[in-house]
């Protein structure tokens, strides 16, 4: 699923759009109770088909104590990442990476290479596609 970030302000702000901080401020998932409330970041959003714009902050961890990741969730963990690590080790080659840069440039879904890569190894189940094999 793409992503955009973006910010329109007339005075007074009319729009926030995705997080607003940055990339590295992430507040992790945590099993120690002491850090359940972390440093946080604000994000906005806006409800699709109506002109309402709202925001909030992030600040406290999910507690994998009392709620651990599911089966289904380890599994897309592990799947995503088997696709990232696929997809990087495919764009050091320059023939395999060329030819996914032919499909890309017929999409306009994706923004990025990557992510379109990435989207569809992950669909691929976490295989690298053969057309885009030599």
């Amino acid at each position: 699923m793409p992503s955009r970030r973006y910010y329109i302000a007339t005075m007074p702000v009319e729009h926030l759009n995705g997080k607003l901080a940055p990339v590295d401020t992430v507040v992790h998932n945590t099993a120690d109770p002491s850090e359940l409330d972390q440093e946080g970041f604000w994000y906005g959003y806006k409800v699709r088909g109506r002109n309402i714009s709202r925001f909030g902050i992030r600040k406290r961890a999910r507690n994998l104590n009392t709620n651990p990741y599911t089966p289904a969730e380890d599994e897309n963990r592990t799947l995503f990442a088997a696709s990232l690590q696929e997809v990087y080790a495919h764009k050091q080659n320059a023939q395999d990476w060329a030819l996914m840069l032919v499909d890309f440039n017929k999409q306009h879904r994706y923004i990025s290479p990557i992510g379109f890569a990435v989207a569809a190894t992950r669909d691929n189940l976490g295989v690298w596609p053969e057309r885009w094999s030599h």
